[in-house]
């Protein structure tokens, strides 16, 4: 199948569906995959792209991204969009192929075709540290998008060639980025049940659990994890506690989510966050804070959150001291 389709190699050139991948995974990661996945089957569609050159344009882009990605959170972000994401769109898109078509075969020969883009693919490898195309080819074979077959043949092909790639110029000591993101996937799912769970009487666990997610890279492993798998919401709606040590460390993360994945879940730390929160280096006053309490919320969370504001948005005990006719506010600083 590839030998008859050789010729078009050298017209693969989709910008459409290049581009629609790389504004999803730039702008989108925390986006319900249905609507992407719509997106790209309607571009196919209208475009009369081959099947197995459009999968080809996908994968393309996301090694394009892979390897253009600043280091740091976004680095990290198209990481899980290409390793966790995107096997899973595609995993989608197979429901929308005709009866007549062979998805795993199509995949198969898109996977055929990348493979003879070897500078790019090492390019790729040098930047993260790993064999990026053996990675994403474990991850389609789990969803079961690739046969053993299928998965043998390119497993040898790849590694054939990297027998010839330059090495890396970093050390084999440092963990590549789409294996802690791969292993970050699960701990997620094991976290969300944890934070179900009831921590009234014995909350140790729990701040076990949140302490252990704030050293080093952790937190954005998993949140860059929970948000290619459409978990970010539901980890960003888990009810924060009312003790002191477990809502300063779940604040503390709330907002570290909303300044990297922005603020699309509507709930009460968001009202908080455009309510309350001052912007310019204008400060609120309690009165203001206190204004947008609305529905069932103990005051005990307030006062907690208002230790939090004062703590970030002060700087000396004289301007906490202008605050002292408020005085059940500051007791609790």
């Amino acid at each position: 199948m590839l030998s008859s389709h050789s010729e078009q190699l050298h017209c693969t050139g989709f910008p459409t569906v290049h581009a629609i991948v790389m504004l999803e995974g730039t702008m989108n990661l925390t986006g319900e995959a249905r609507p992407f996945v719509e997106q790209l089957n309607t571009v196919k569609r209208m475009q009369k792209i081959p099947s197995h050159l459009f999968l080809l344009e996908v994968w393309k882009a996301c090694i394009v991204g892979l390897i253009e990605s600043p280091a740091g959170t976004d680095e990290l972000k198209w990481t899980a969009f290409t390793f966790l994401k995107i096997p899973q769109v595609l995993s989608k898109l197979k429901k929308f192929w005709l009866a007549d078509q062979d998805f795993n075969e199509d995949l198969n020969t898109a996977f055929e075709y990348l493979l003879k883009l070897t500078p790019l693919l090492d390019k790729a490898d040098q930047r993260c540290n790993c064999d990026c195309v053996g990675l994403l080819l474990q991850e389609c074979h789990k969803l079961t998008l690739l046969s053993n077959h299928h998965l043998d043949n390119l497993v040898a092909k790849r590694t054939a060639d990297r027998e010839h790639a330059p090495r890396p110029t970093e050390s084999n000591t440092i963990q590549p980025n789409p294996g802690l993101i791969l292993r970050a996937e699960p701990t997620v799912t094991n976290i969300l049940k944890t934070m179900d769970a009831d921590h009234s009487k014995s909350p140790e666990g729990l701040l076990g659990v949140l302490g252990h997610m704030l050293t080093g890279k952790s937190l954005d492993l998993l949140l860059a994890a929970a948000a290619a798998t459409g978990k970010l919401k539901s980890f960003a709606s888990k009810a924060a506690s009312t003790r002191a040590l477990l809502f300063d460390i779940s604040f503390l993360m709330l907002c570290h989510v909303a300044q990297t994945y922005g603020s699309e879940v509507d709930l009460l730390f968001m009202v908080i966050n455009f309510s309350s929160l001052g912007e310019g280096g204008v400060l609120l006053s309690t009165n203001q804070l206190l204004g947008v309490r609305k529905g069932p919320v103990s005051s005990e969370f307030f006062f907690f959150f208002i230790k939090m504001y004062l703590r970030s948005h002060t700087t000396s005990y004289s301007e906490i001291s202008s605050w002292s006719k408020h005085r059940f506010a500051l007791k609790w600083l």
